[in-house]
């Protein structure tokens, strides 16, 4: 029954390739302490010393898989693969079925 409840997300492609793999270079303590900073909504600057510890560990690994992919850093990686906001559906959320 859960299997049936799981749709798999289609692969964006090269930017998800990326974050994956930097994803899997990060220990699960650094992946849950970075889970807890966001979570709290604190600013970067009041994170704890782990947590900033955590991020570096994260940017060190989006960095080498940035290099590894071709791009020549993080910049032109973010720049030629943006994040794209999914689509709102705010028409369809507020429409009466009234007519």
């Amino acid at each position: 029954m859960l299997e049936s409840c799981c749709v798999p997300v289609p692969d964006s492609g090269p930017r998800d390739a990326v974050v994956g793999s930097a994803l899997v270079r990060v220990s699960t303590p650094d992946l849950i302490k970075l889970i807890e900073a966001c979570e709290s909504q604190r600013p970067y600057d009041e994170w704890s010393s782990d947590q900033v510890s955590a991020g570096e560990s994260l940017r060190g690994a989006m960095e080498a898989e940035c290099l590894q992919a071709g791009f020549k850093s993080v910049a032109q990686f973010e720049q030629l693969c943006p994040v794209i906001p999914p689509a709102t559906t705010f028409r369809r959320a507020f429409r009466s079925d009234r007519r």
